[in-house]
């Protein structure tokens, strides 16, 4: 199960420069990003960094920049 477990939004200067979230895998196998998608608040799809994977119980931080979302 992947959470999103913080994110950053807004930040002092540039948006583009410091907004990130927090995925959190607290299931019990590794999950890869491939074919996961985040919706904003605007309903924008986002394909989440296709190459990633998140080990059980790890955390993973996804840079604006790597997901193209705005926050």
């Amino acid at each position: 199960m992947l959470l999103i477990s913080e994110w950053l939004s807004n930040p002092k200067g540039k948006d583009a420069d410091g907004e990130w979230i927090e995925l959190y895998n607290a299931g019990d196998v590794p999950v890869g990003l491939a074919g996961w998608r985040i919706q904003t608040a605007s309903g924008k799809l986002t394909s989440l960094p296709a190459h990633h994977m998140i080990g059980a119980g790890e955390y993973l931080l996804v840079p604006r920049a790597a997901a193209k979302f705005s926050l």
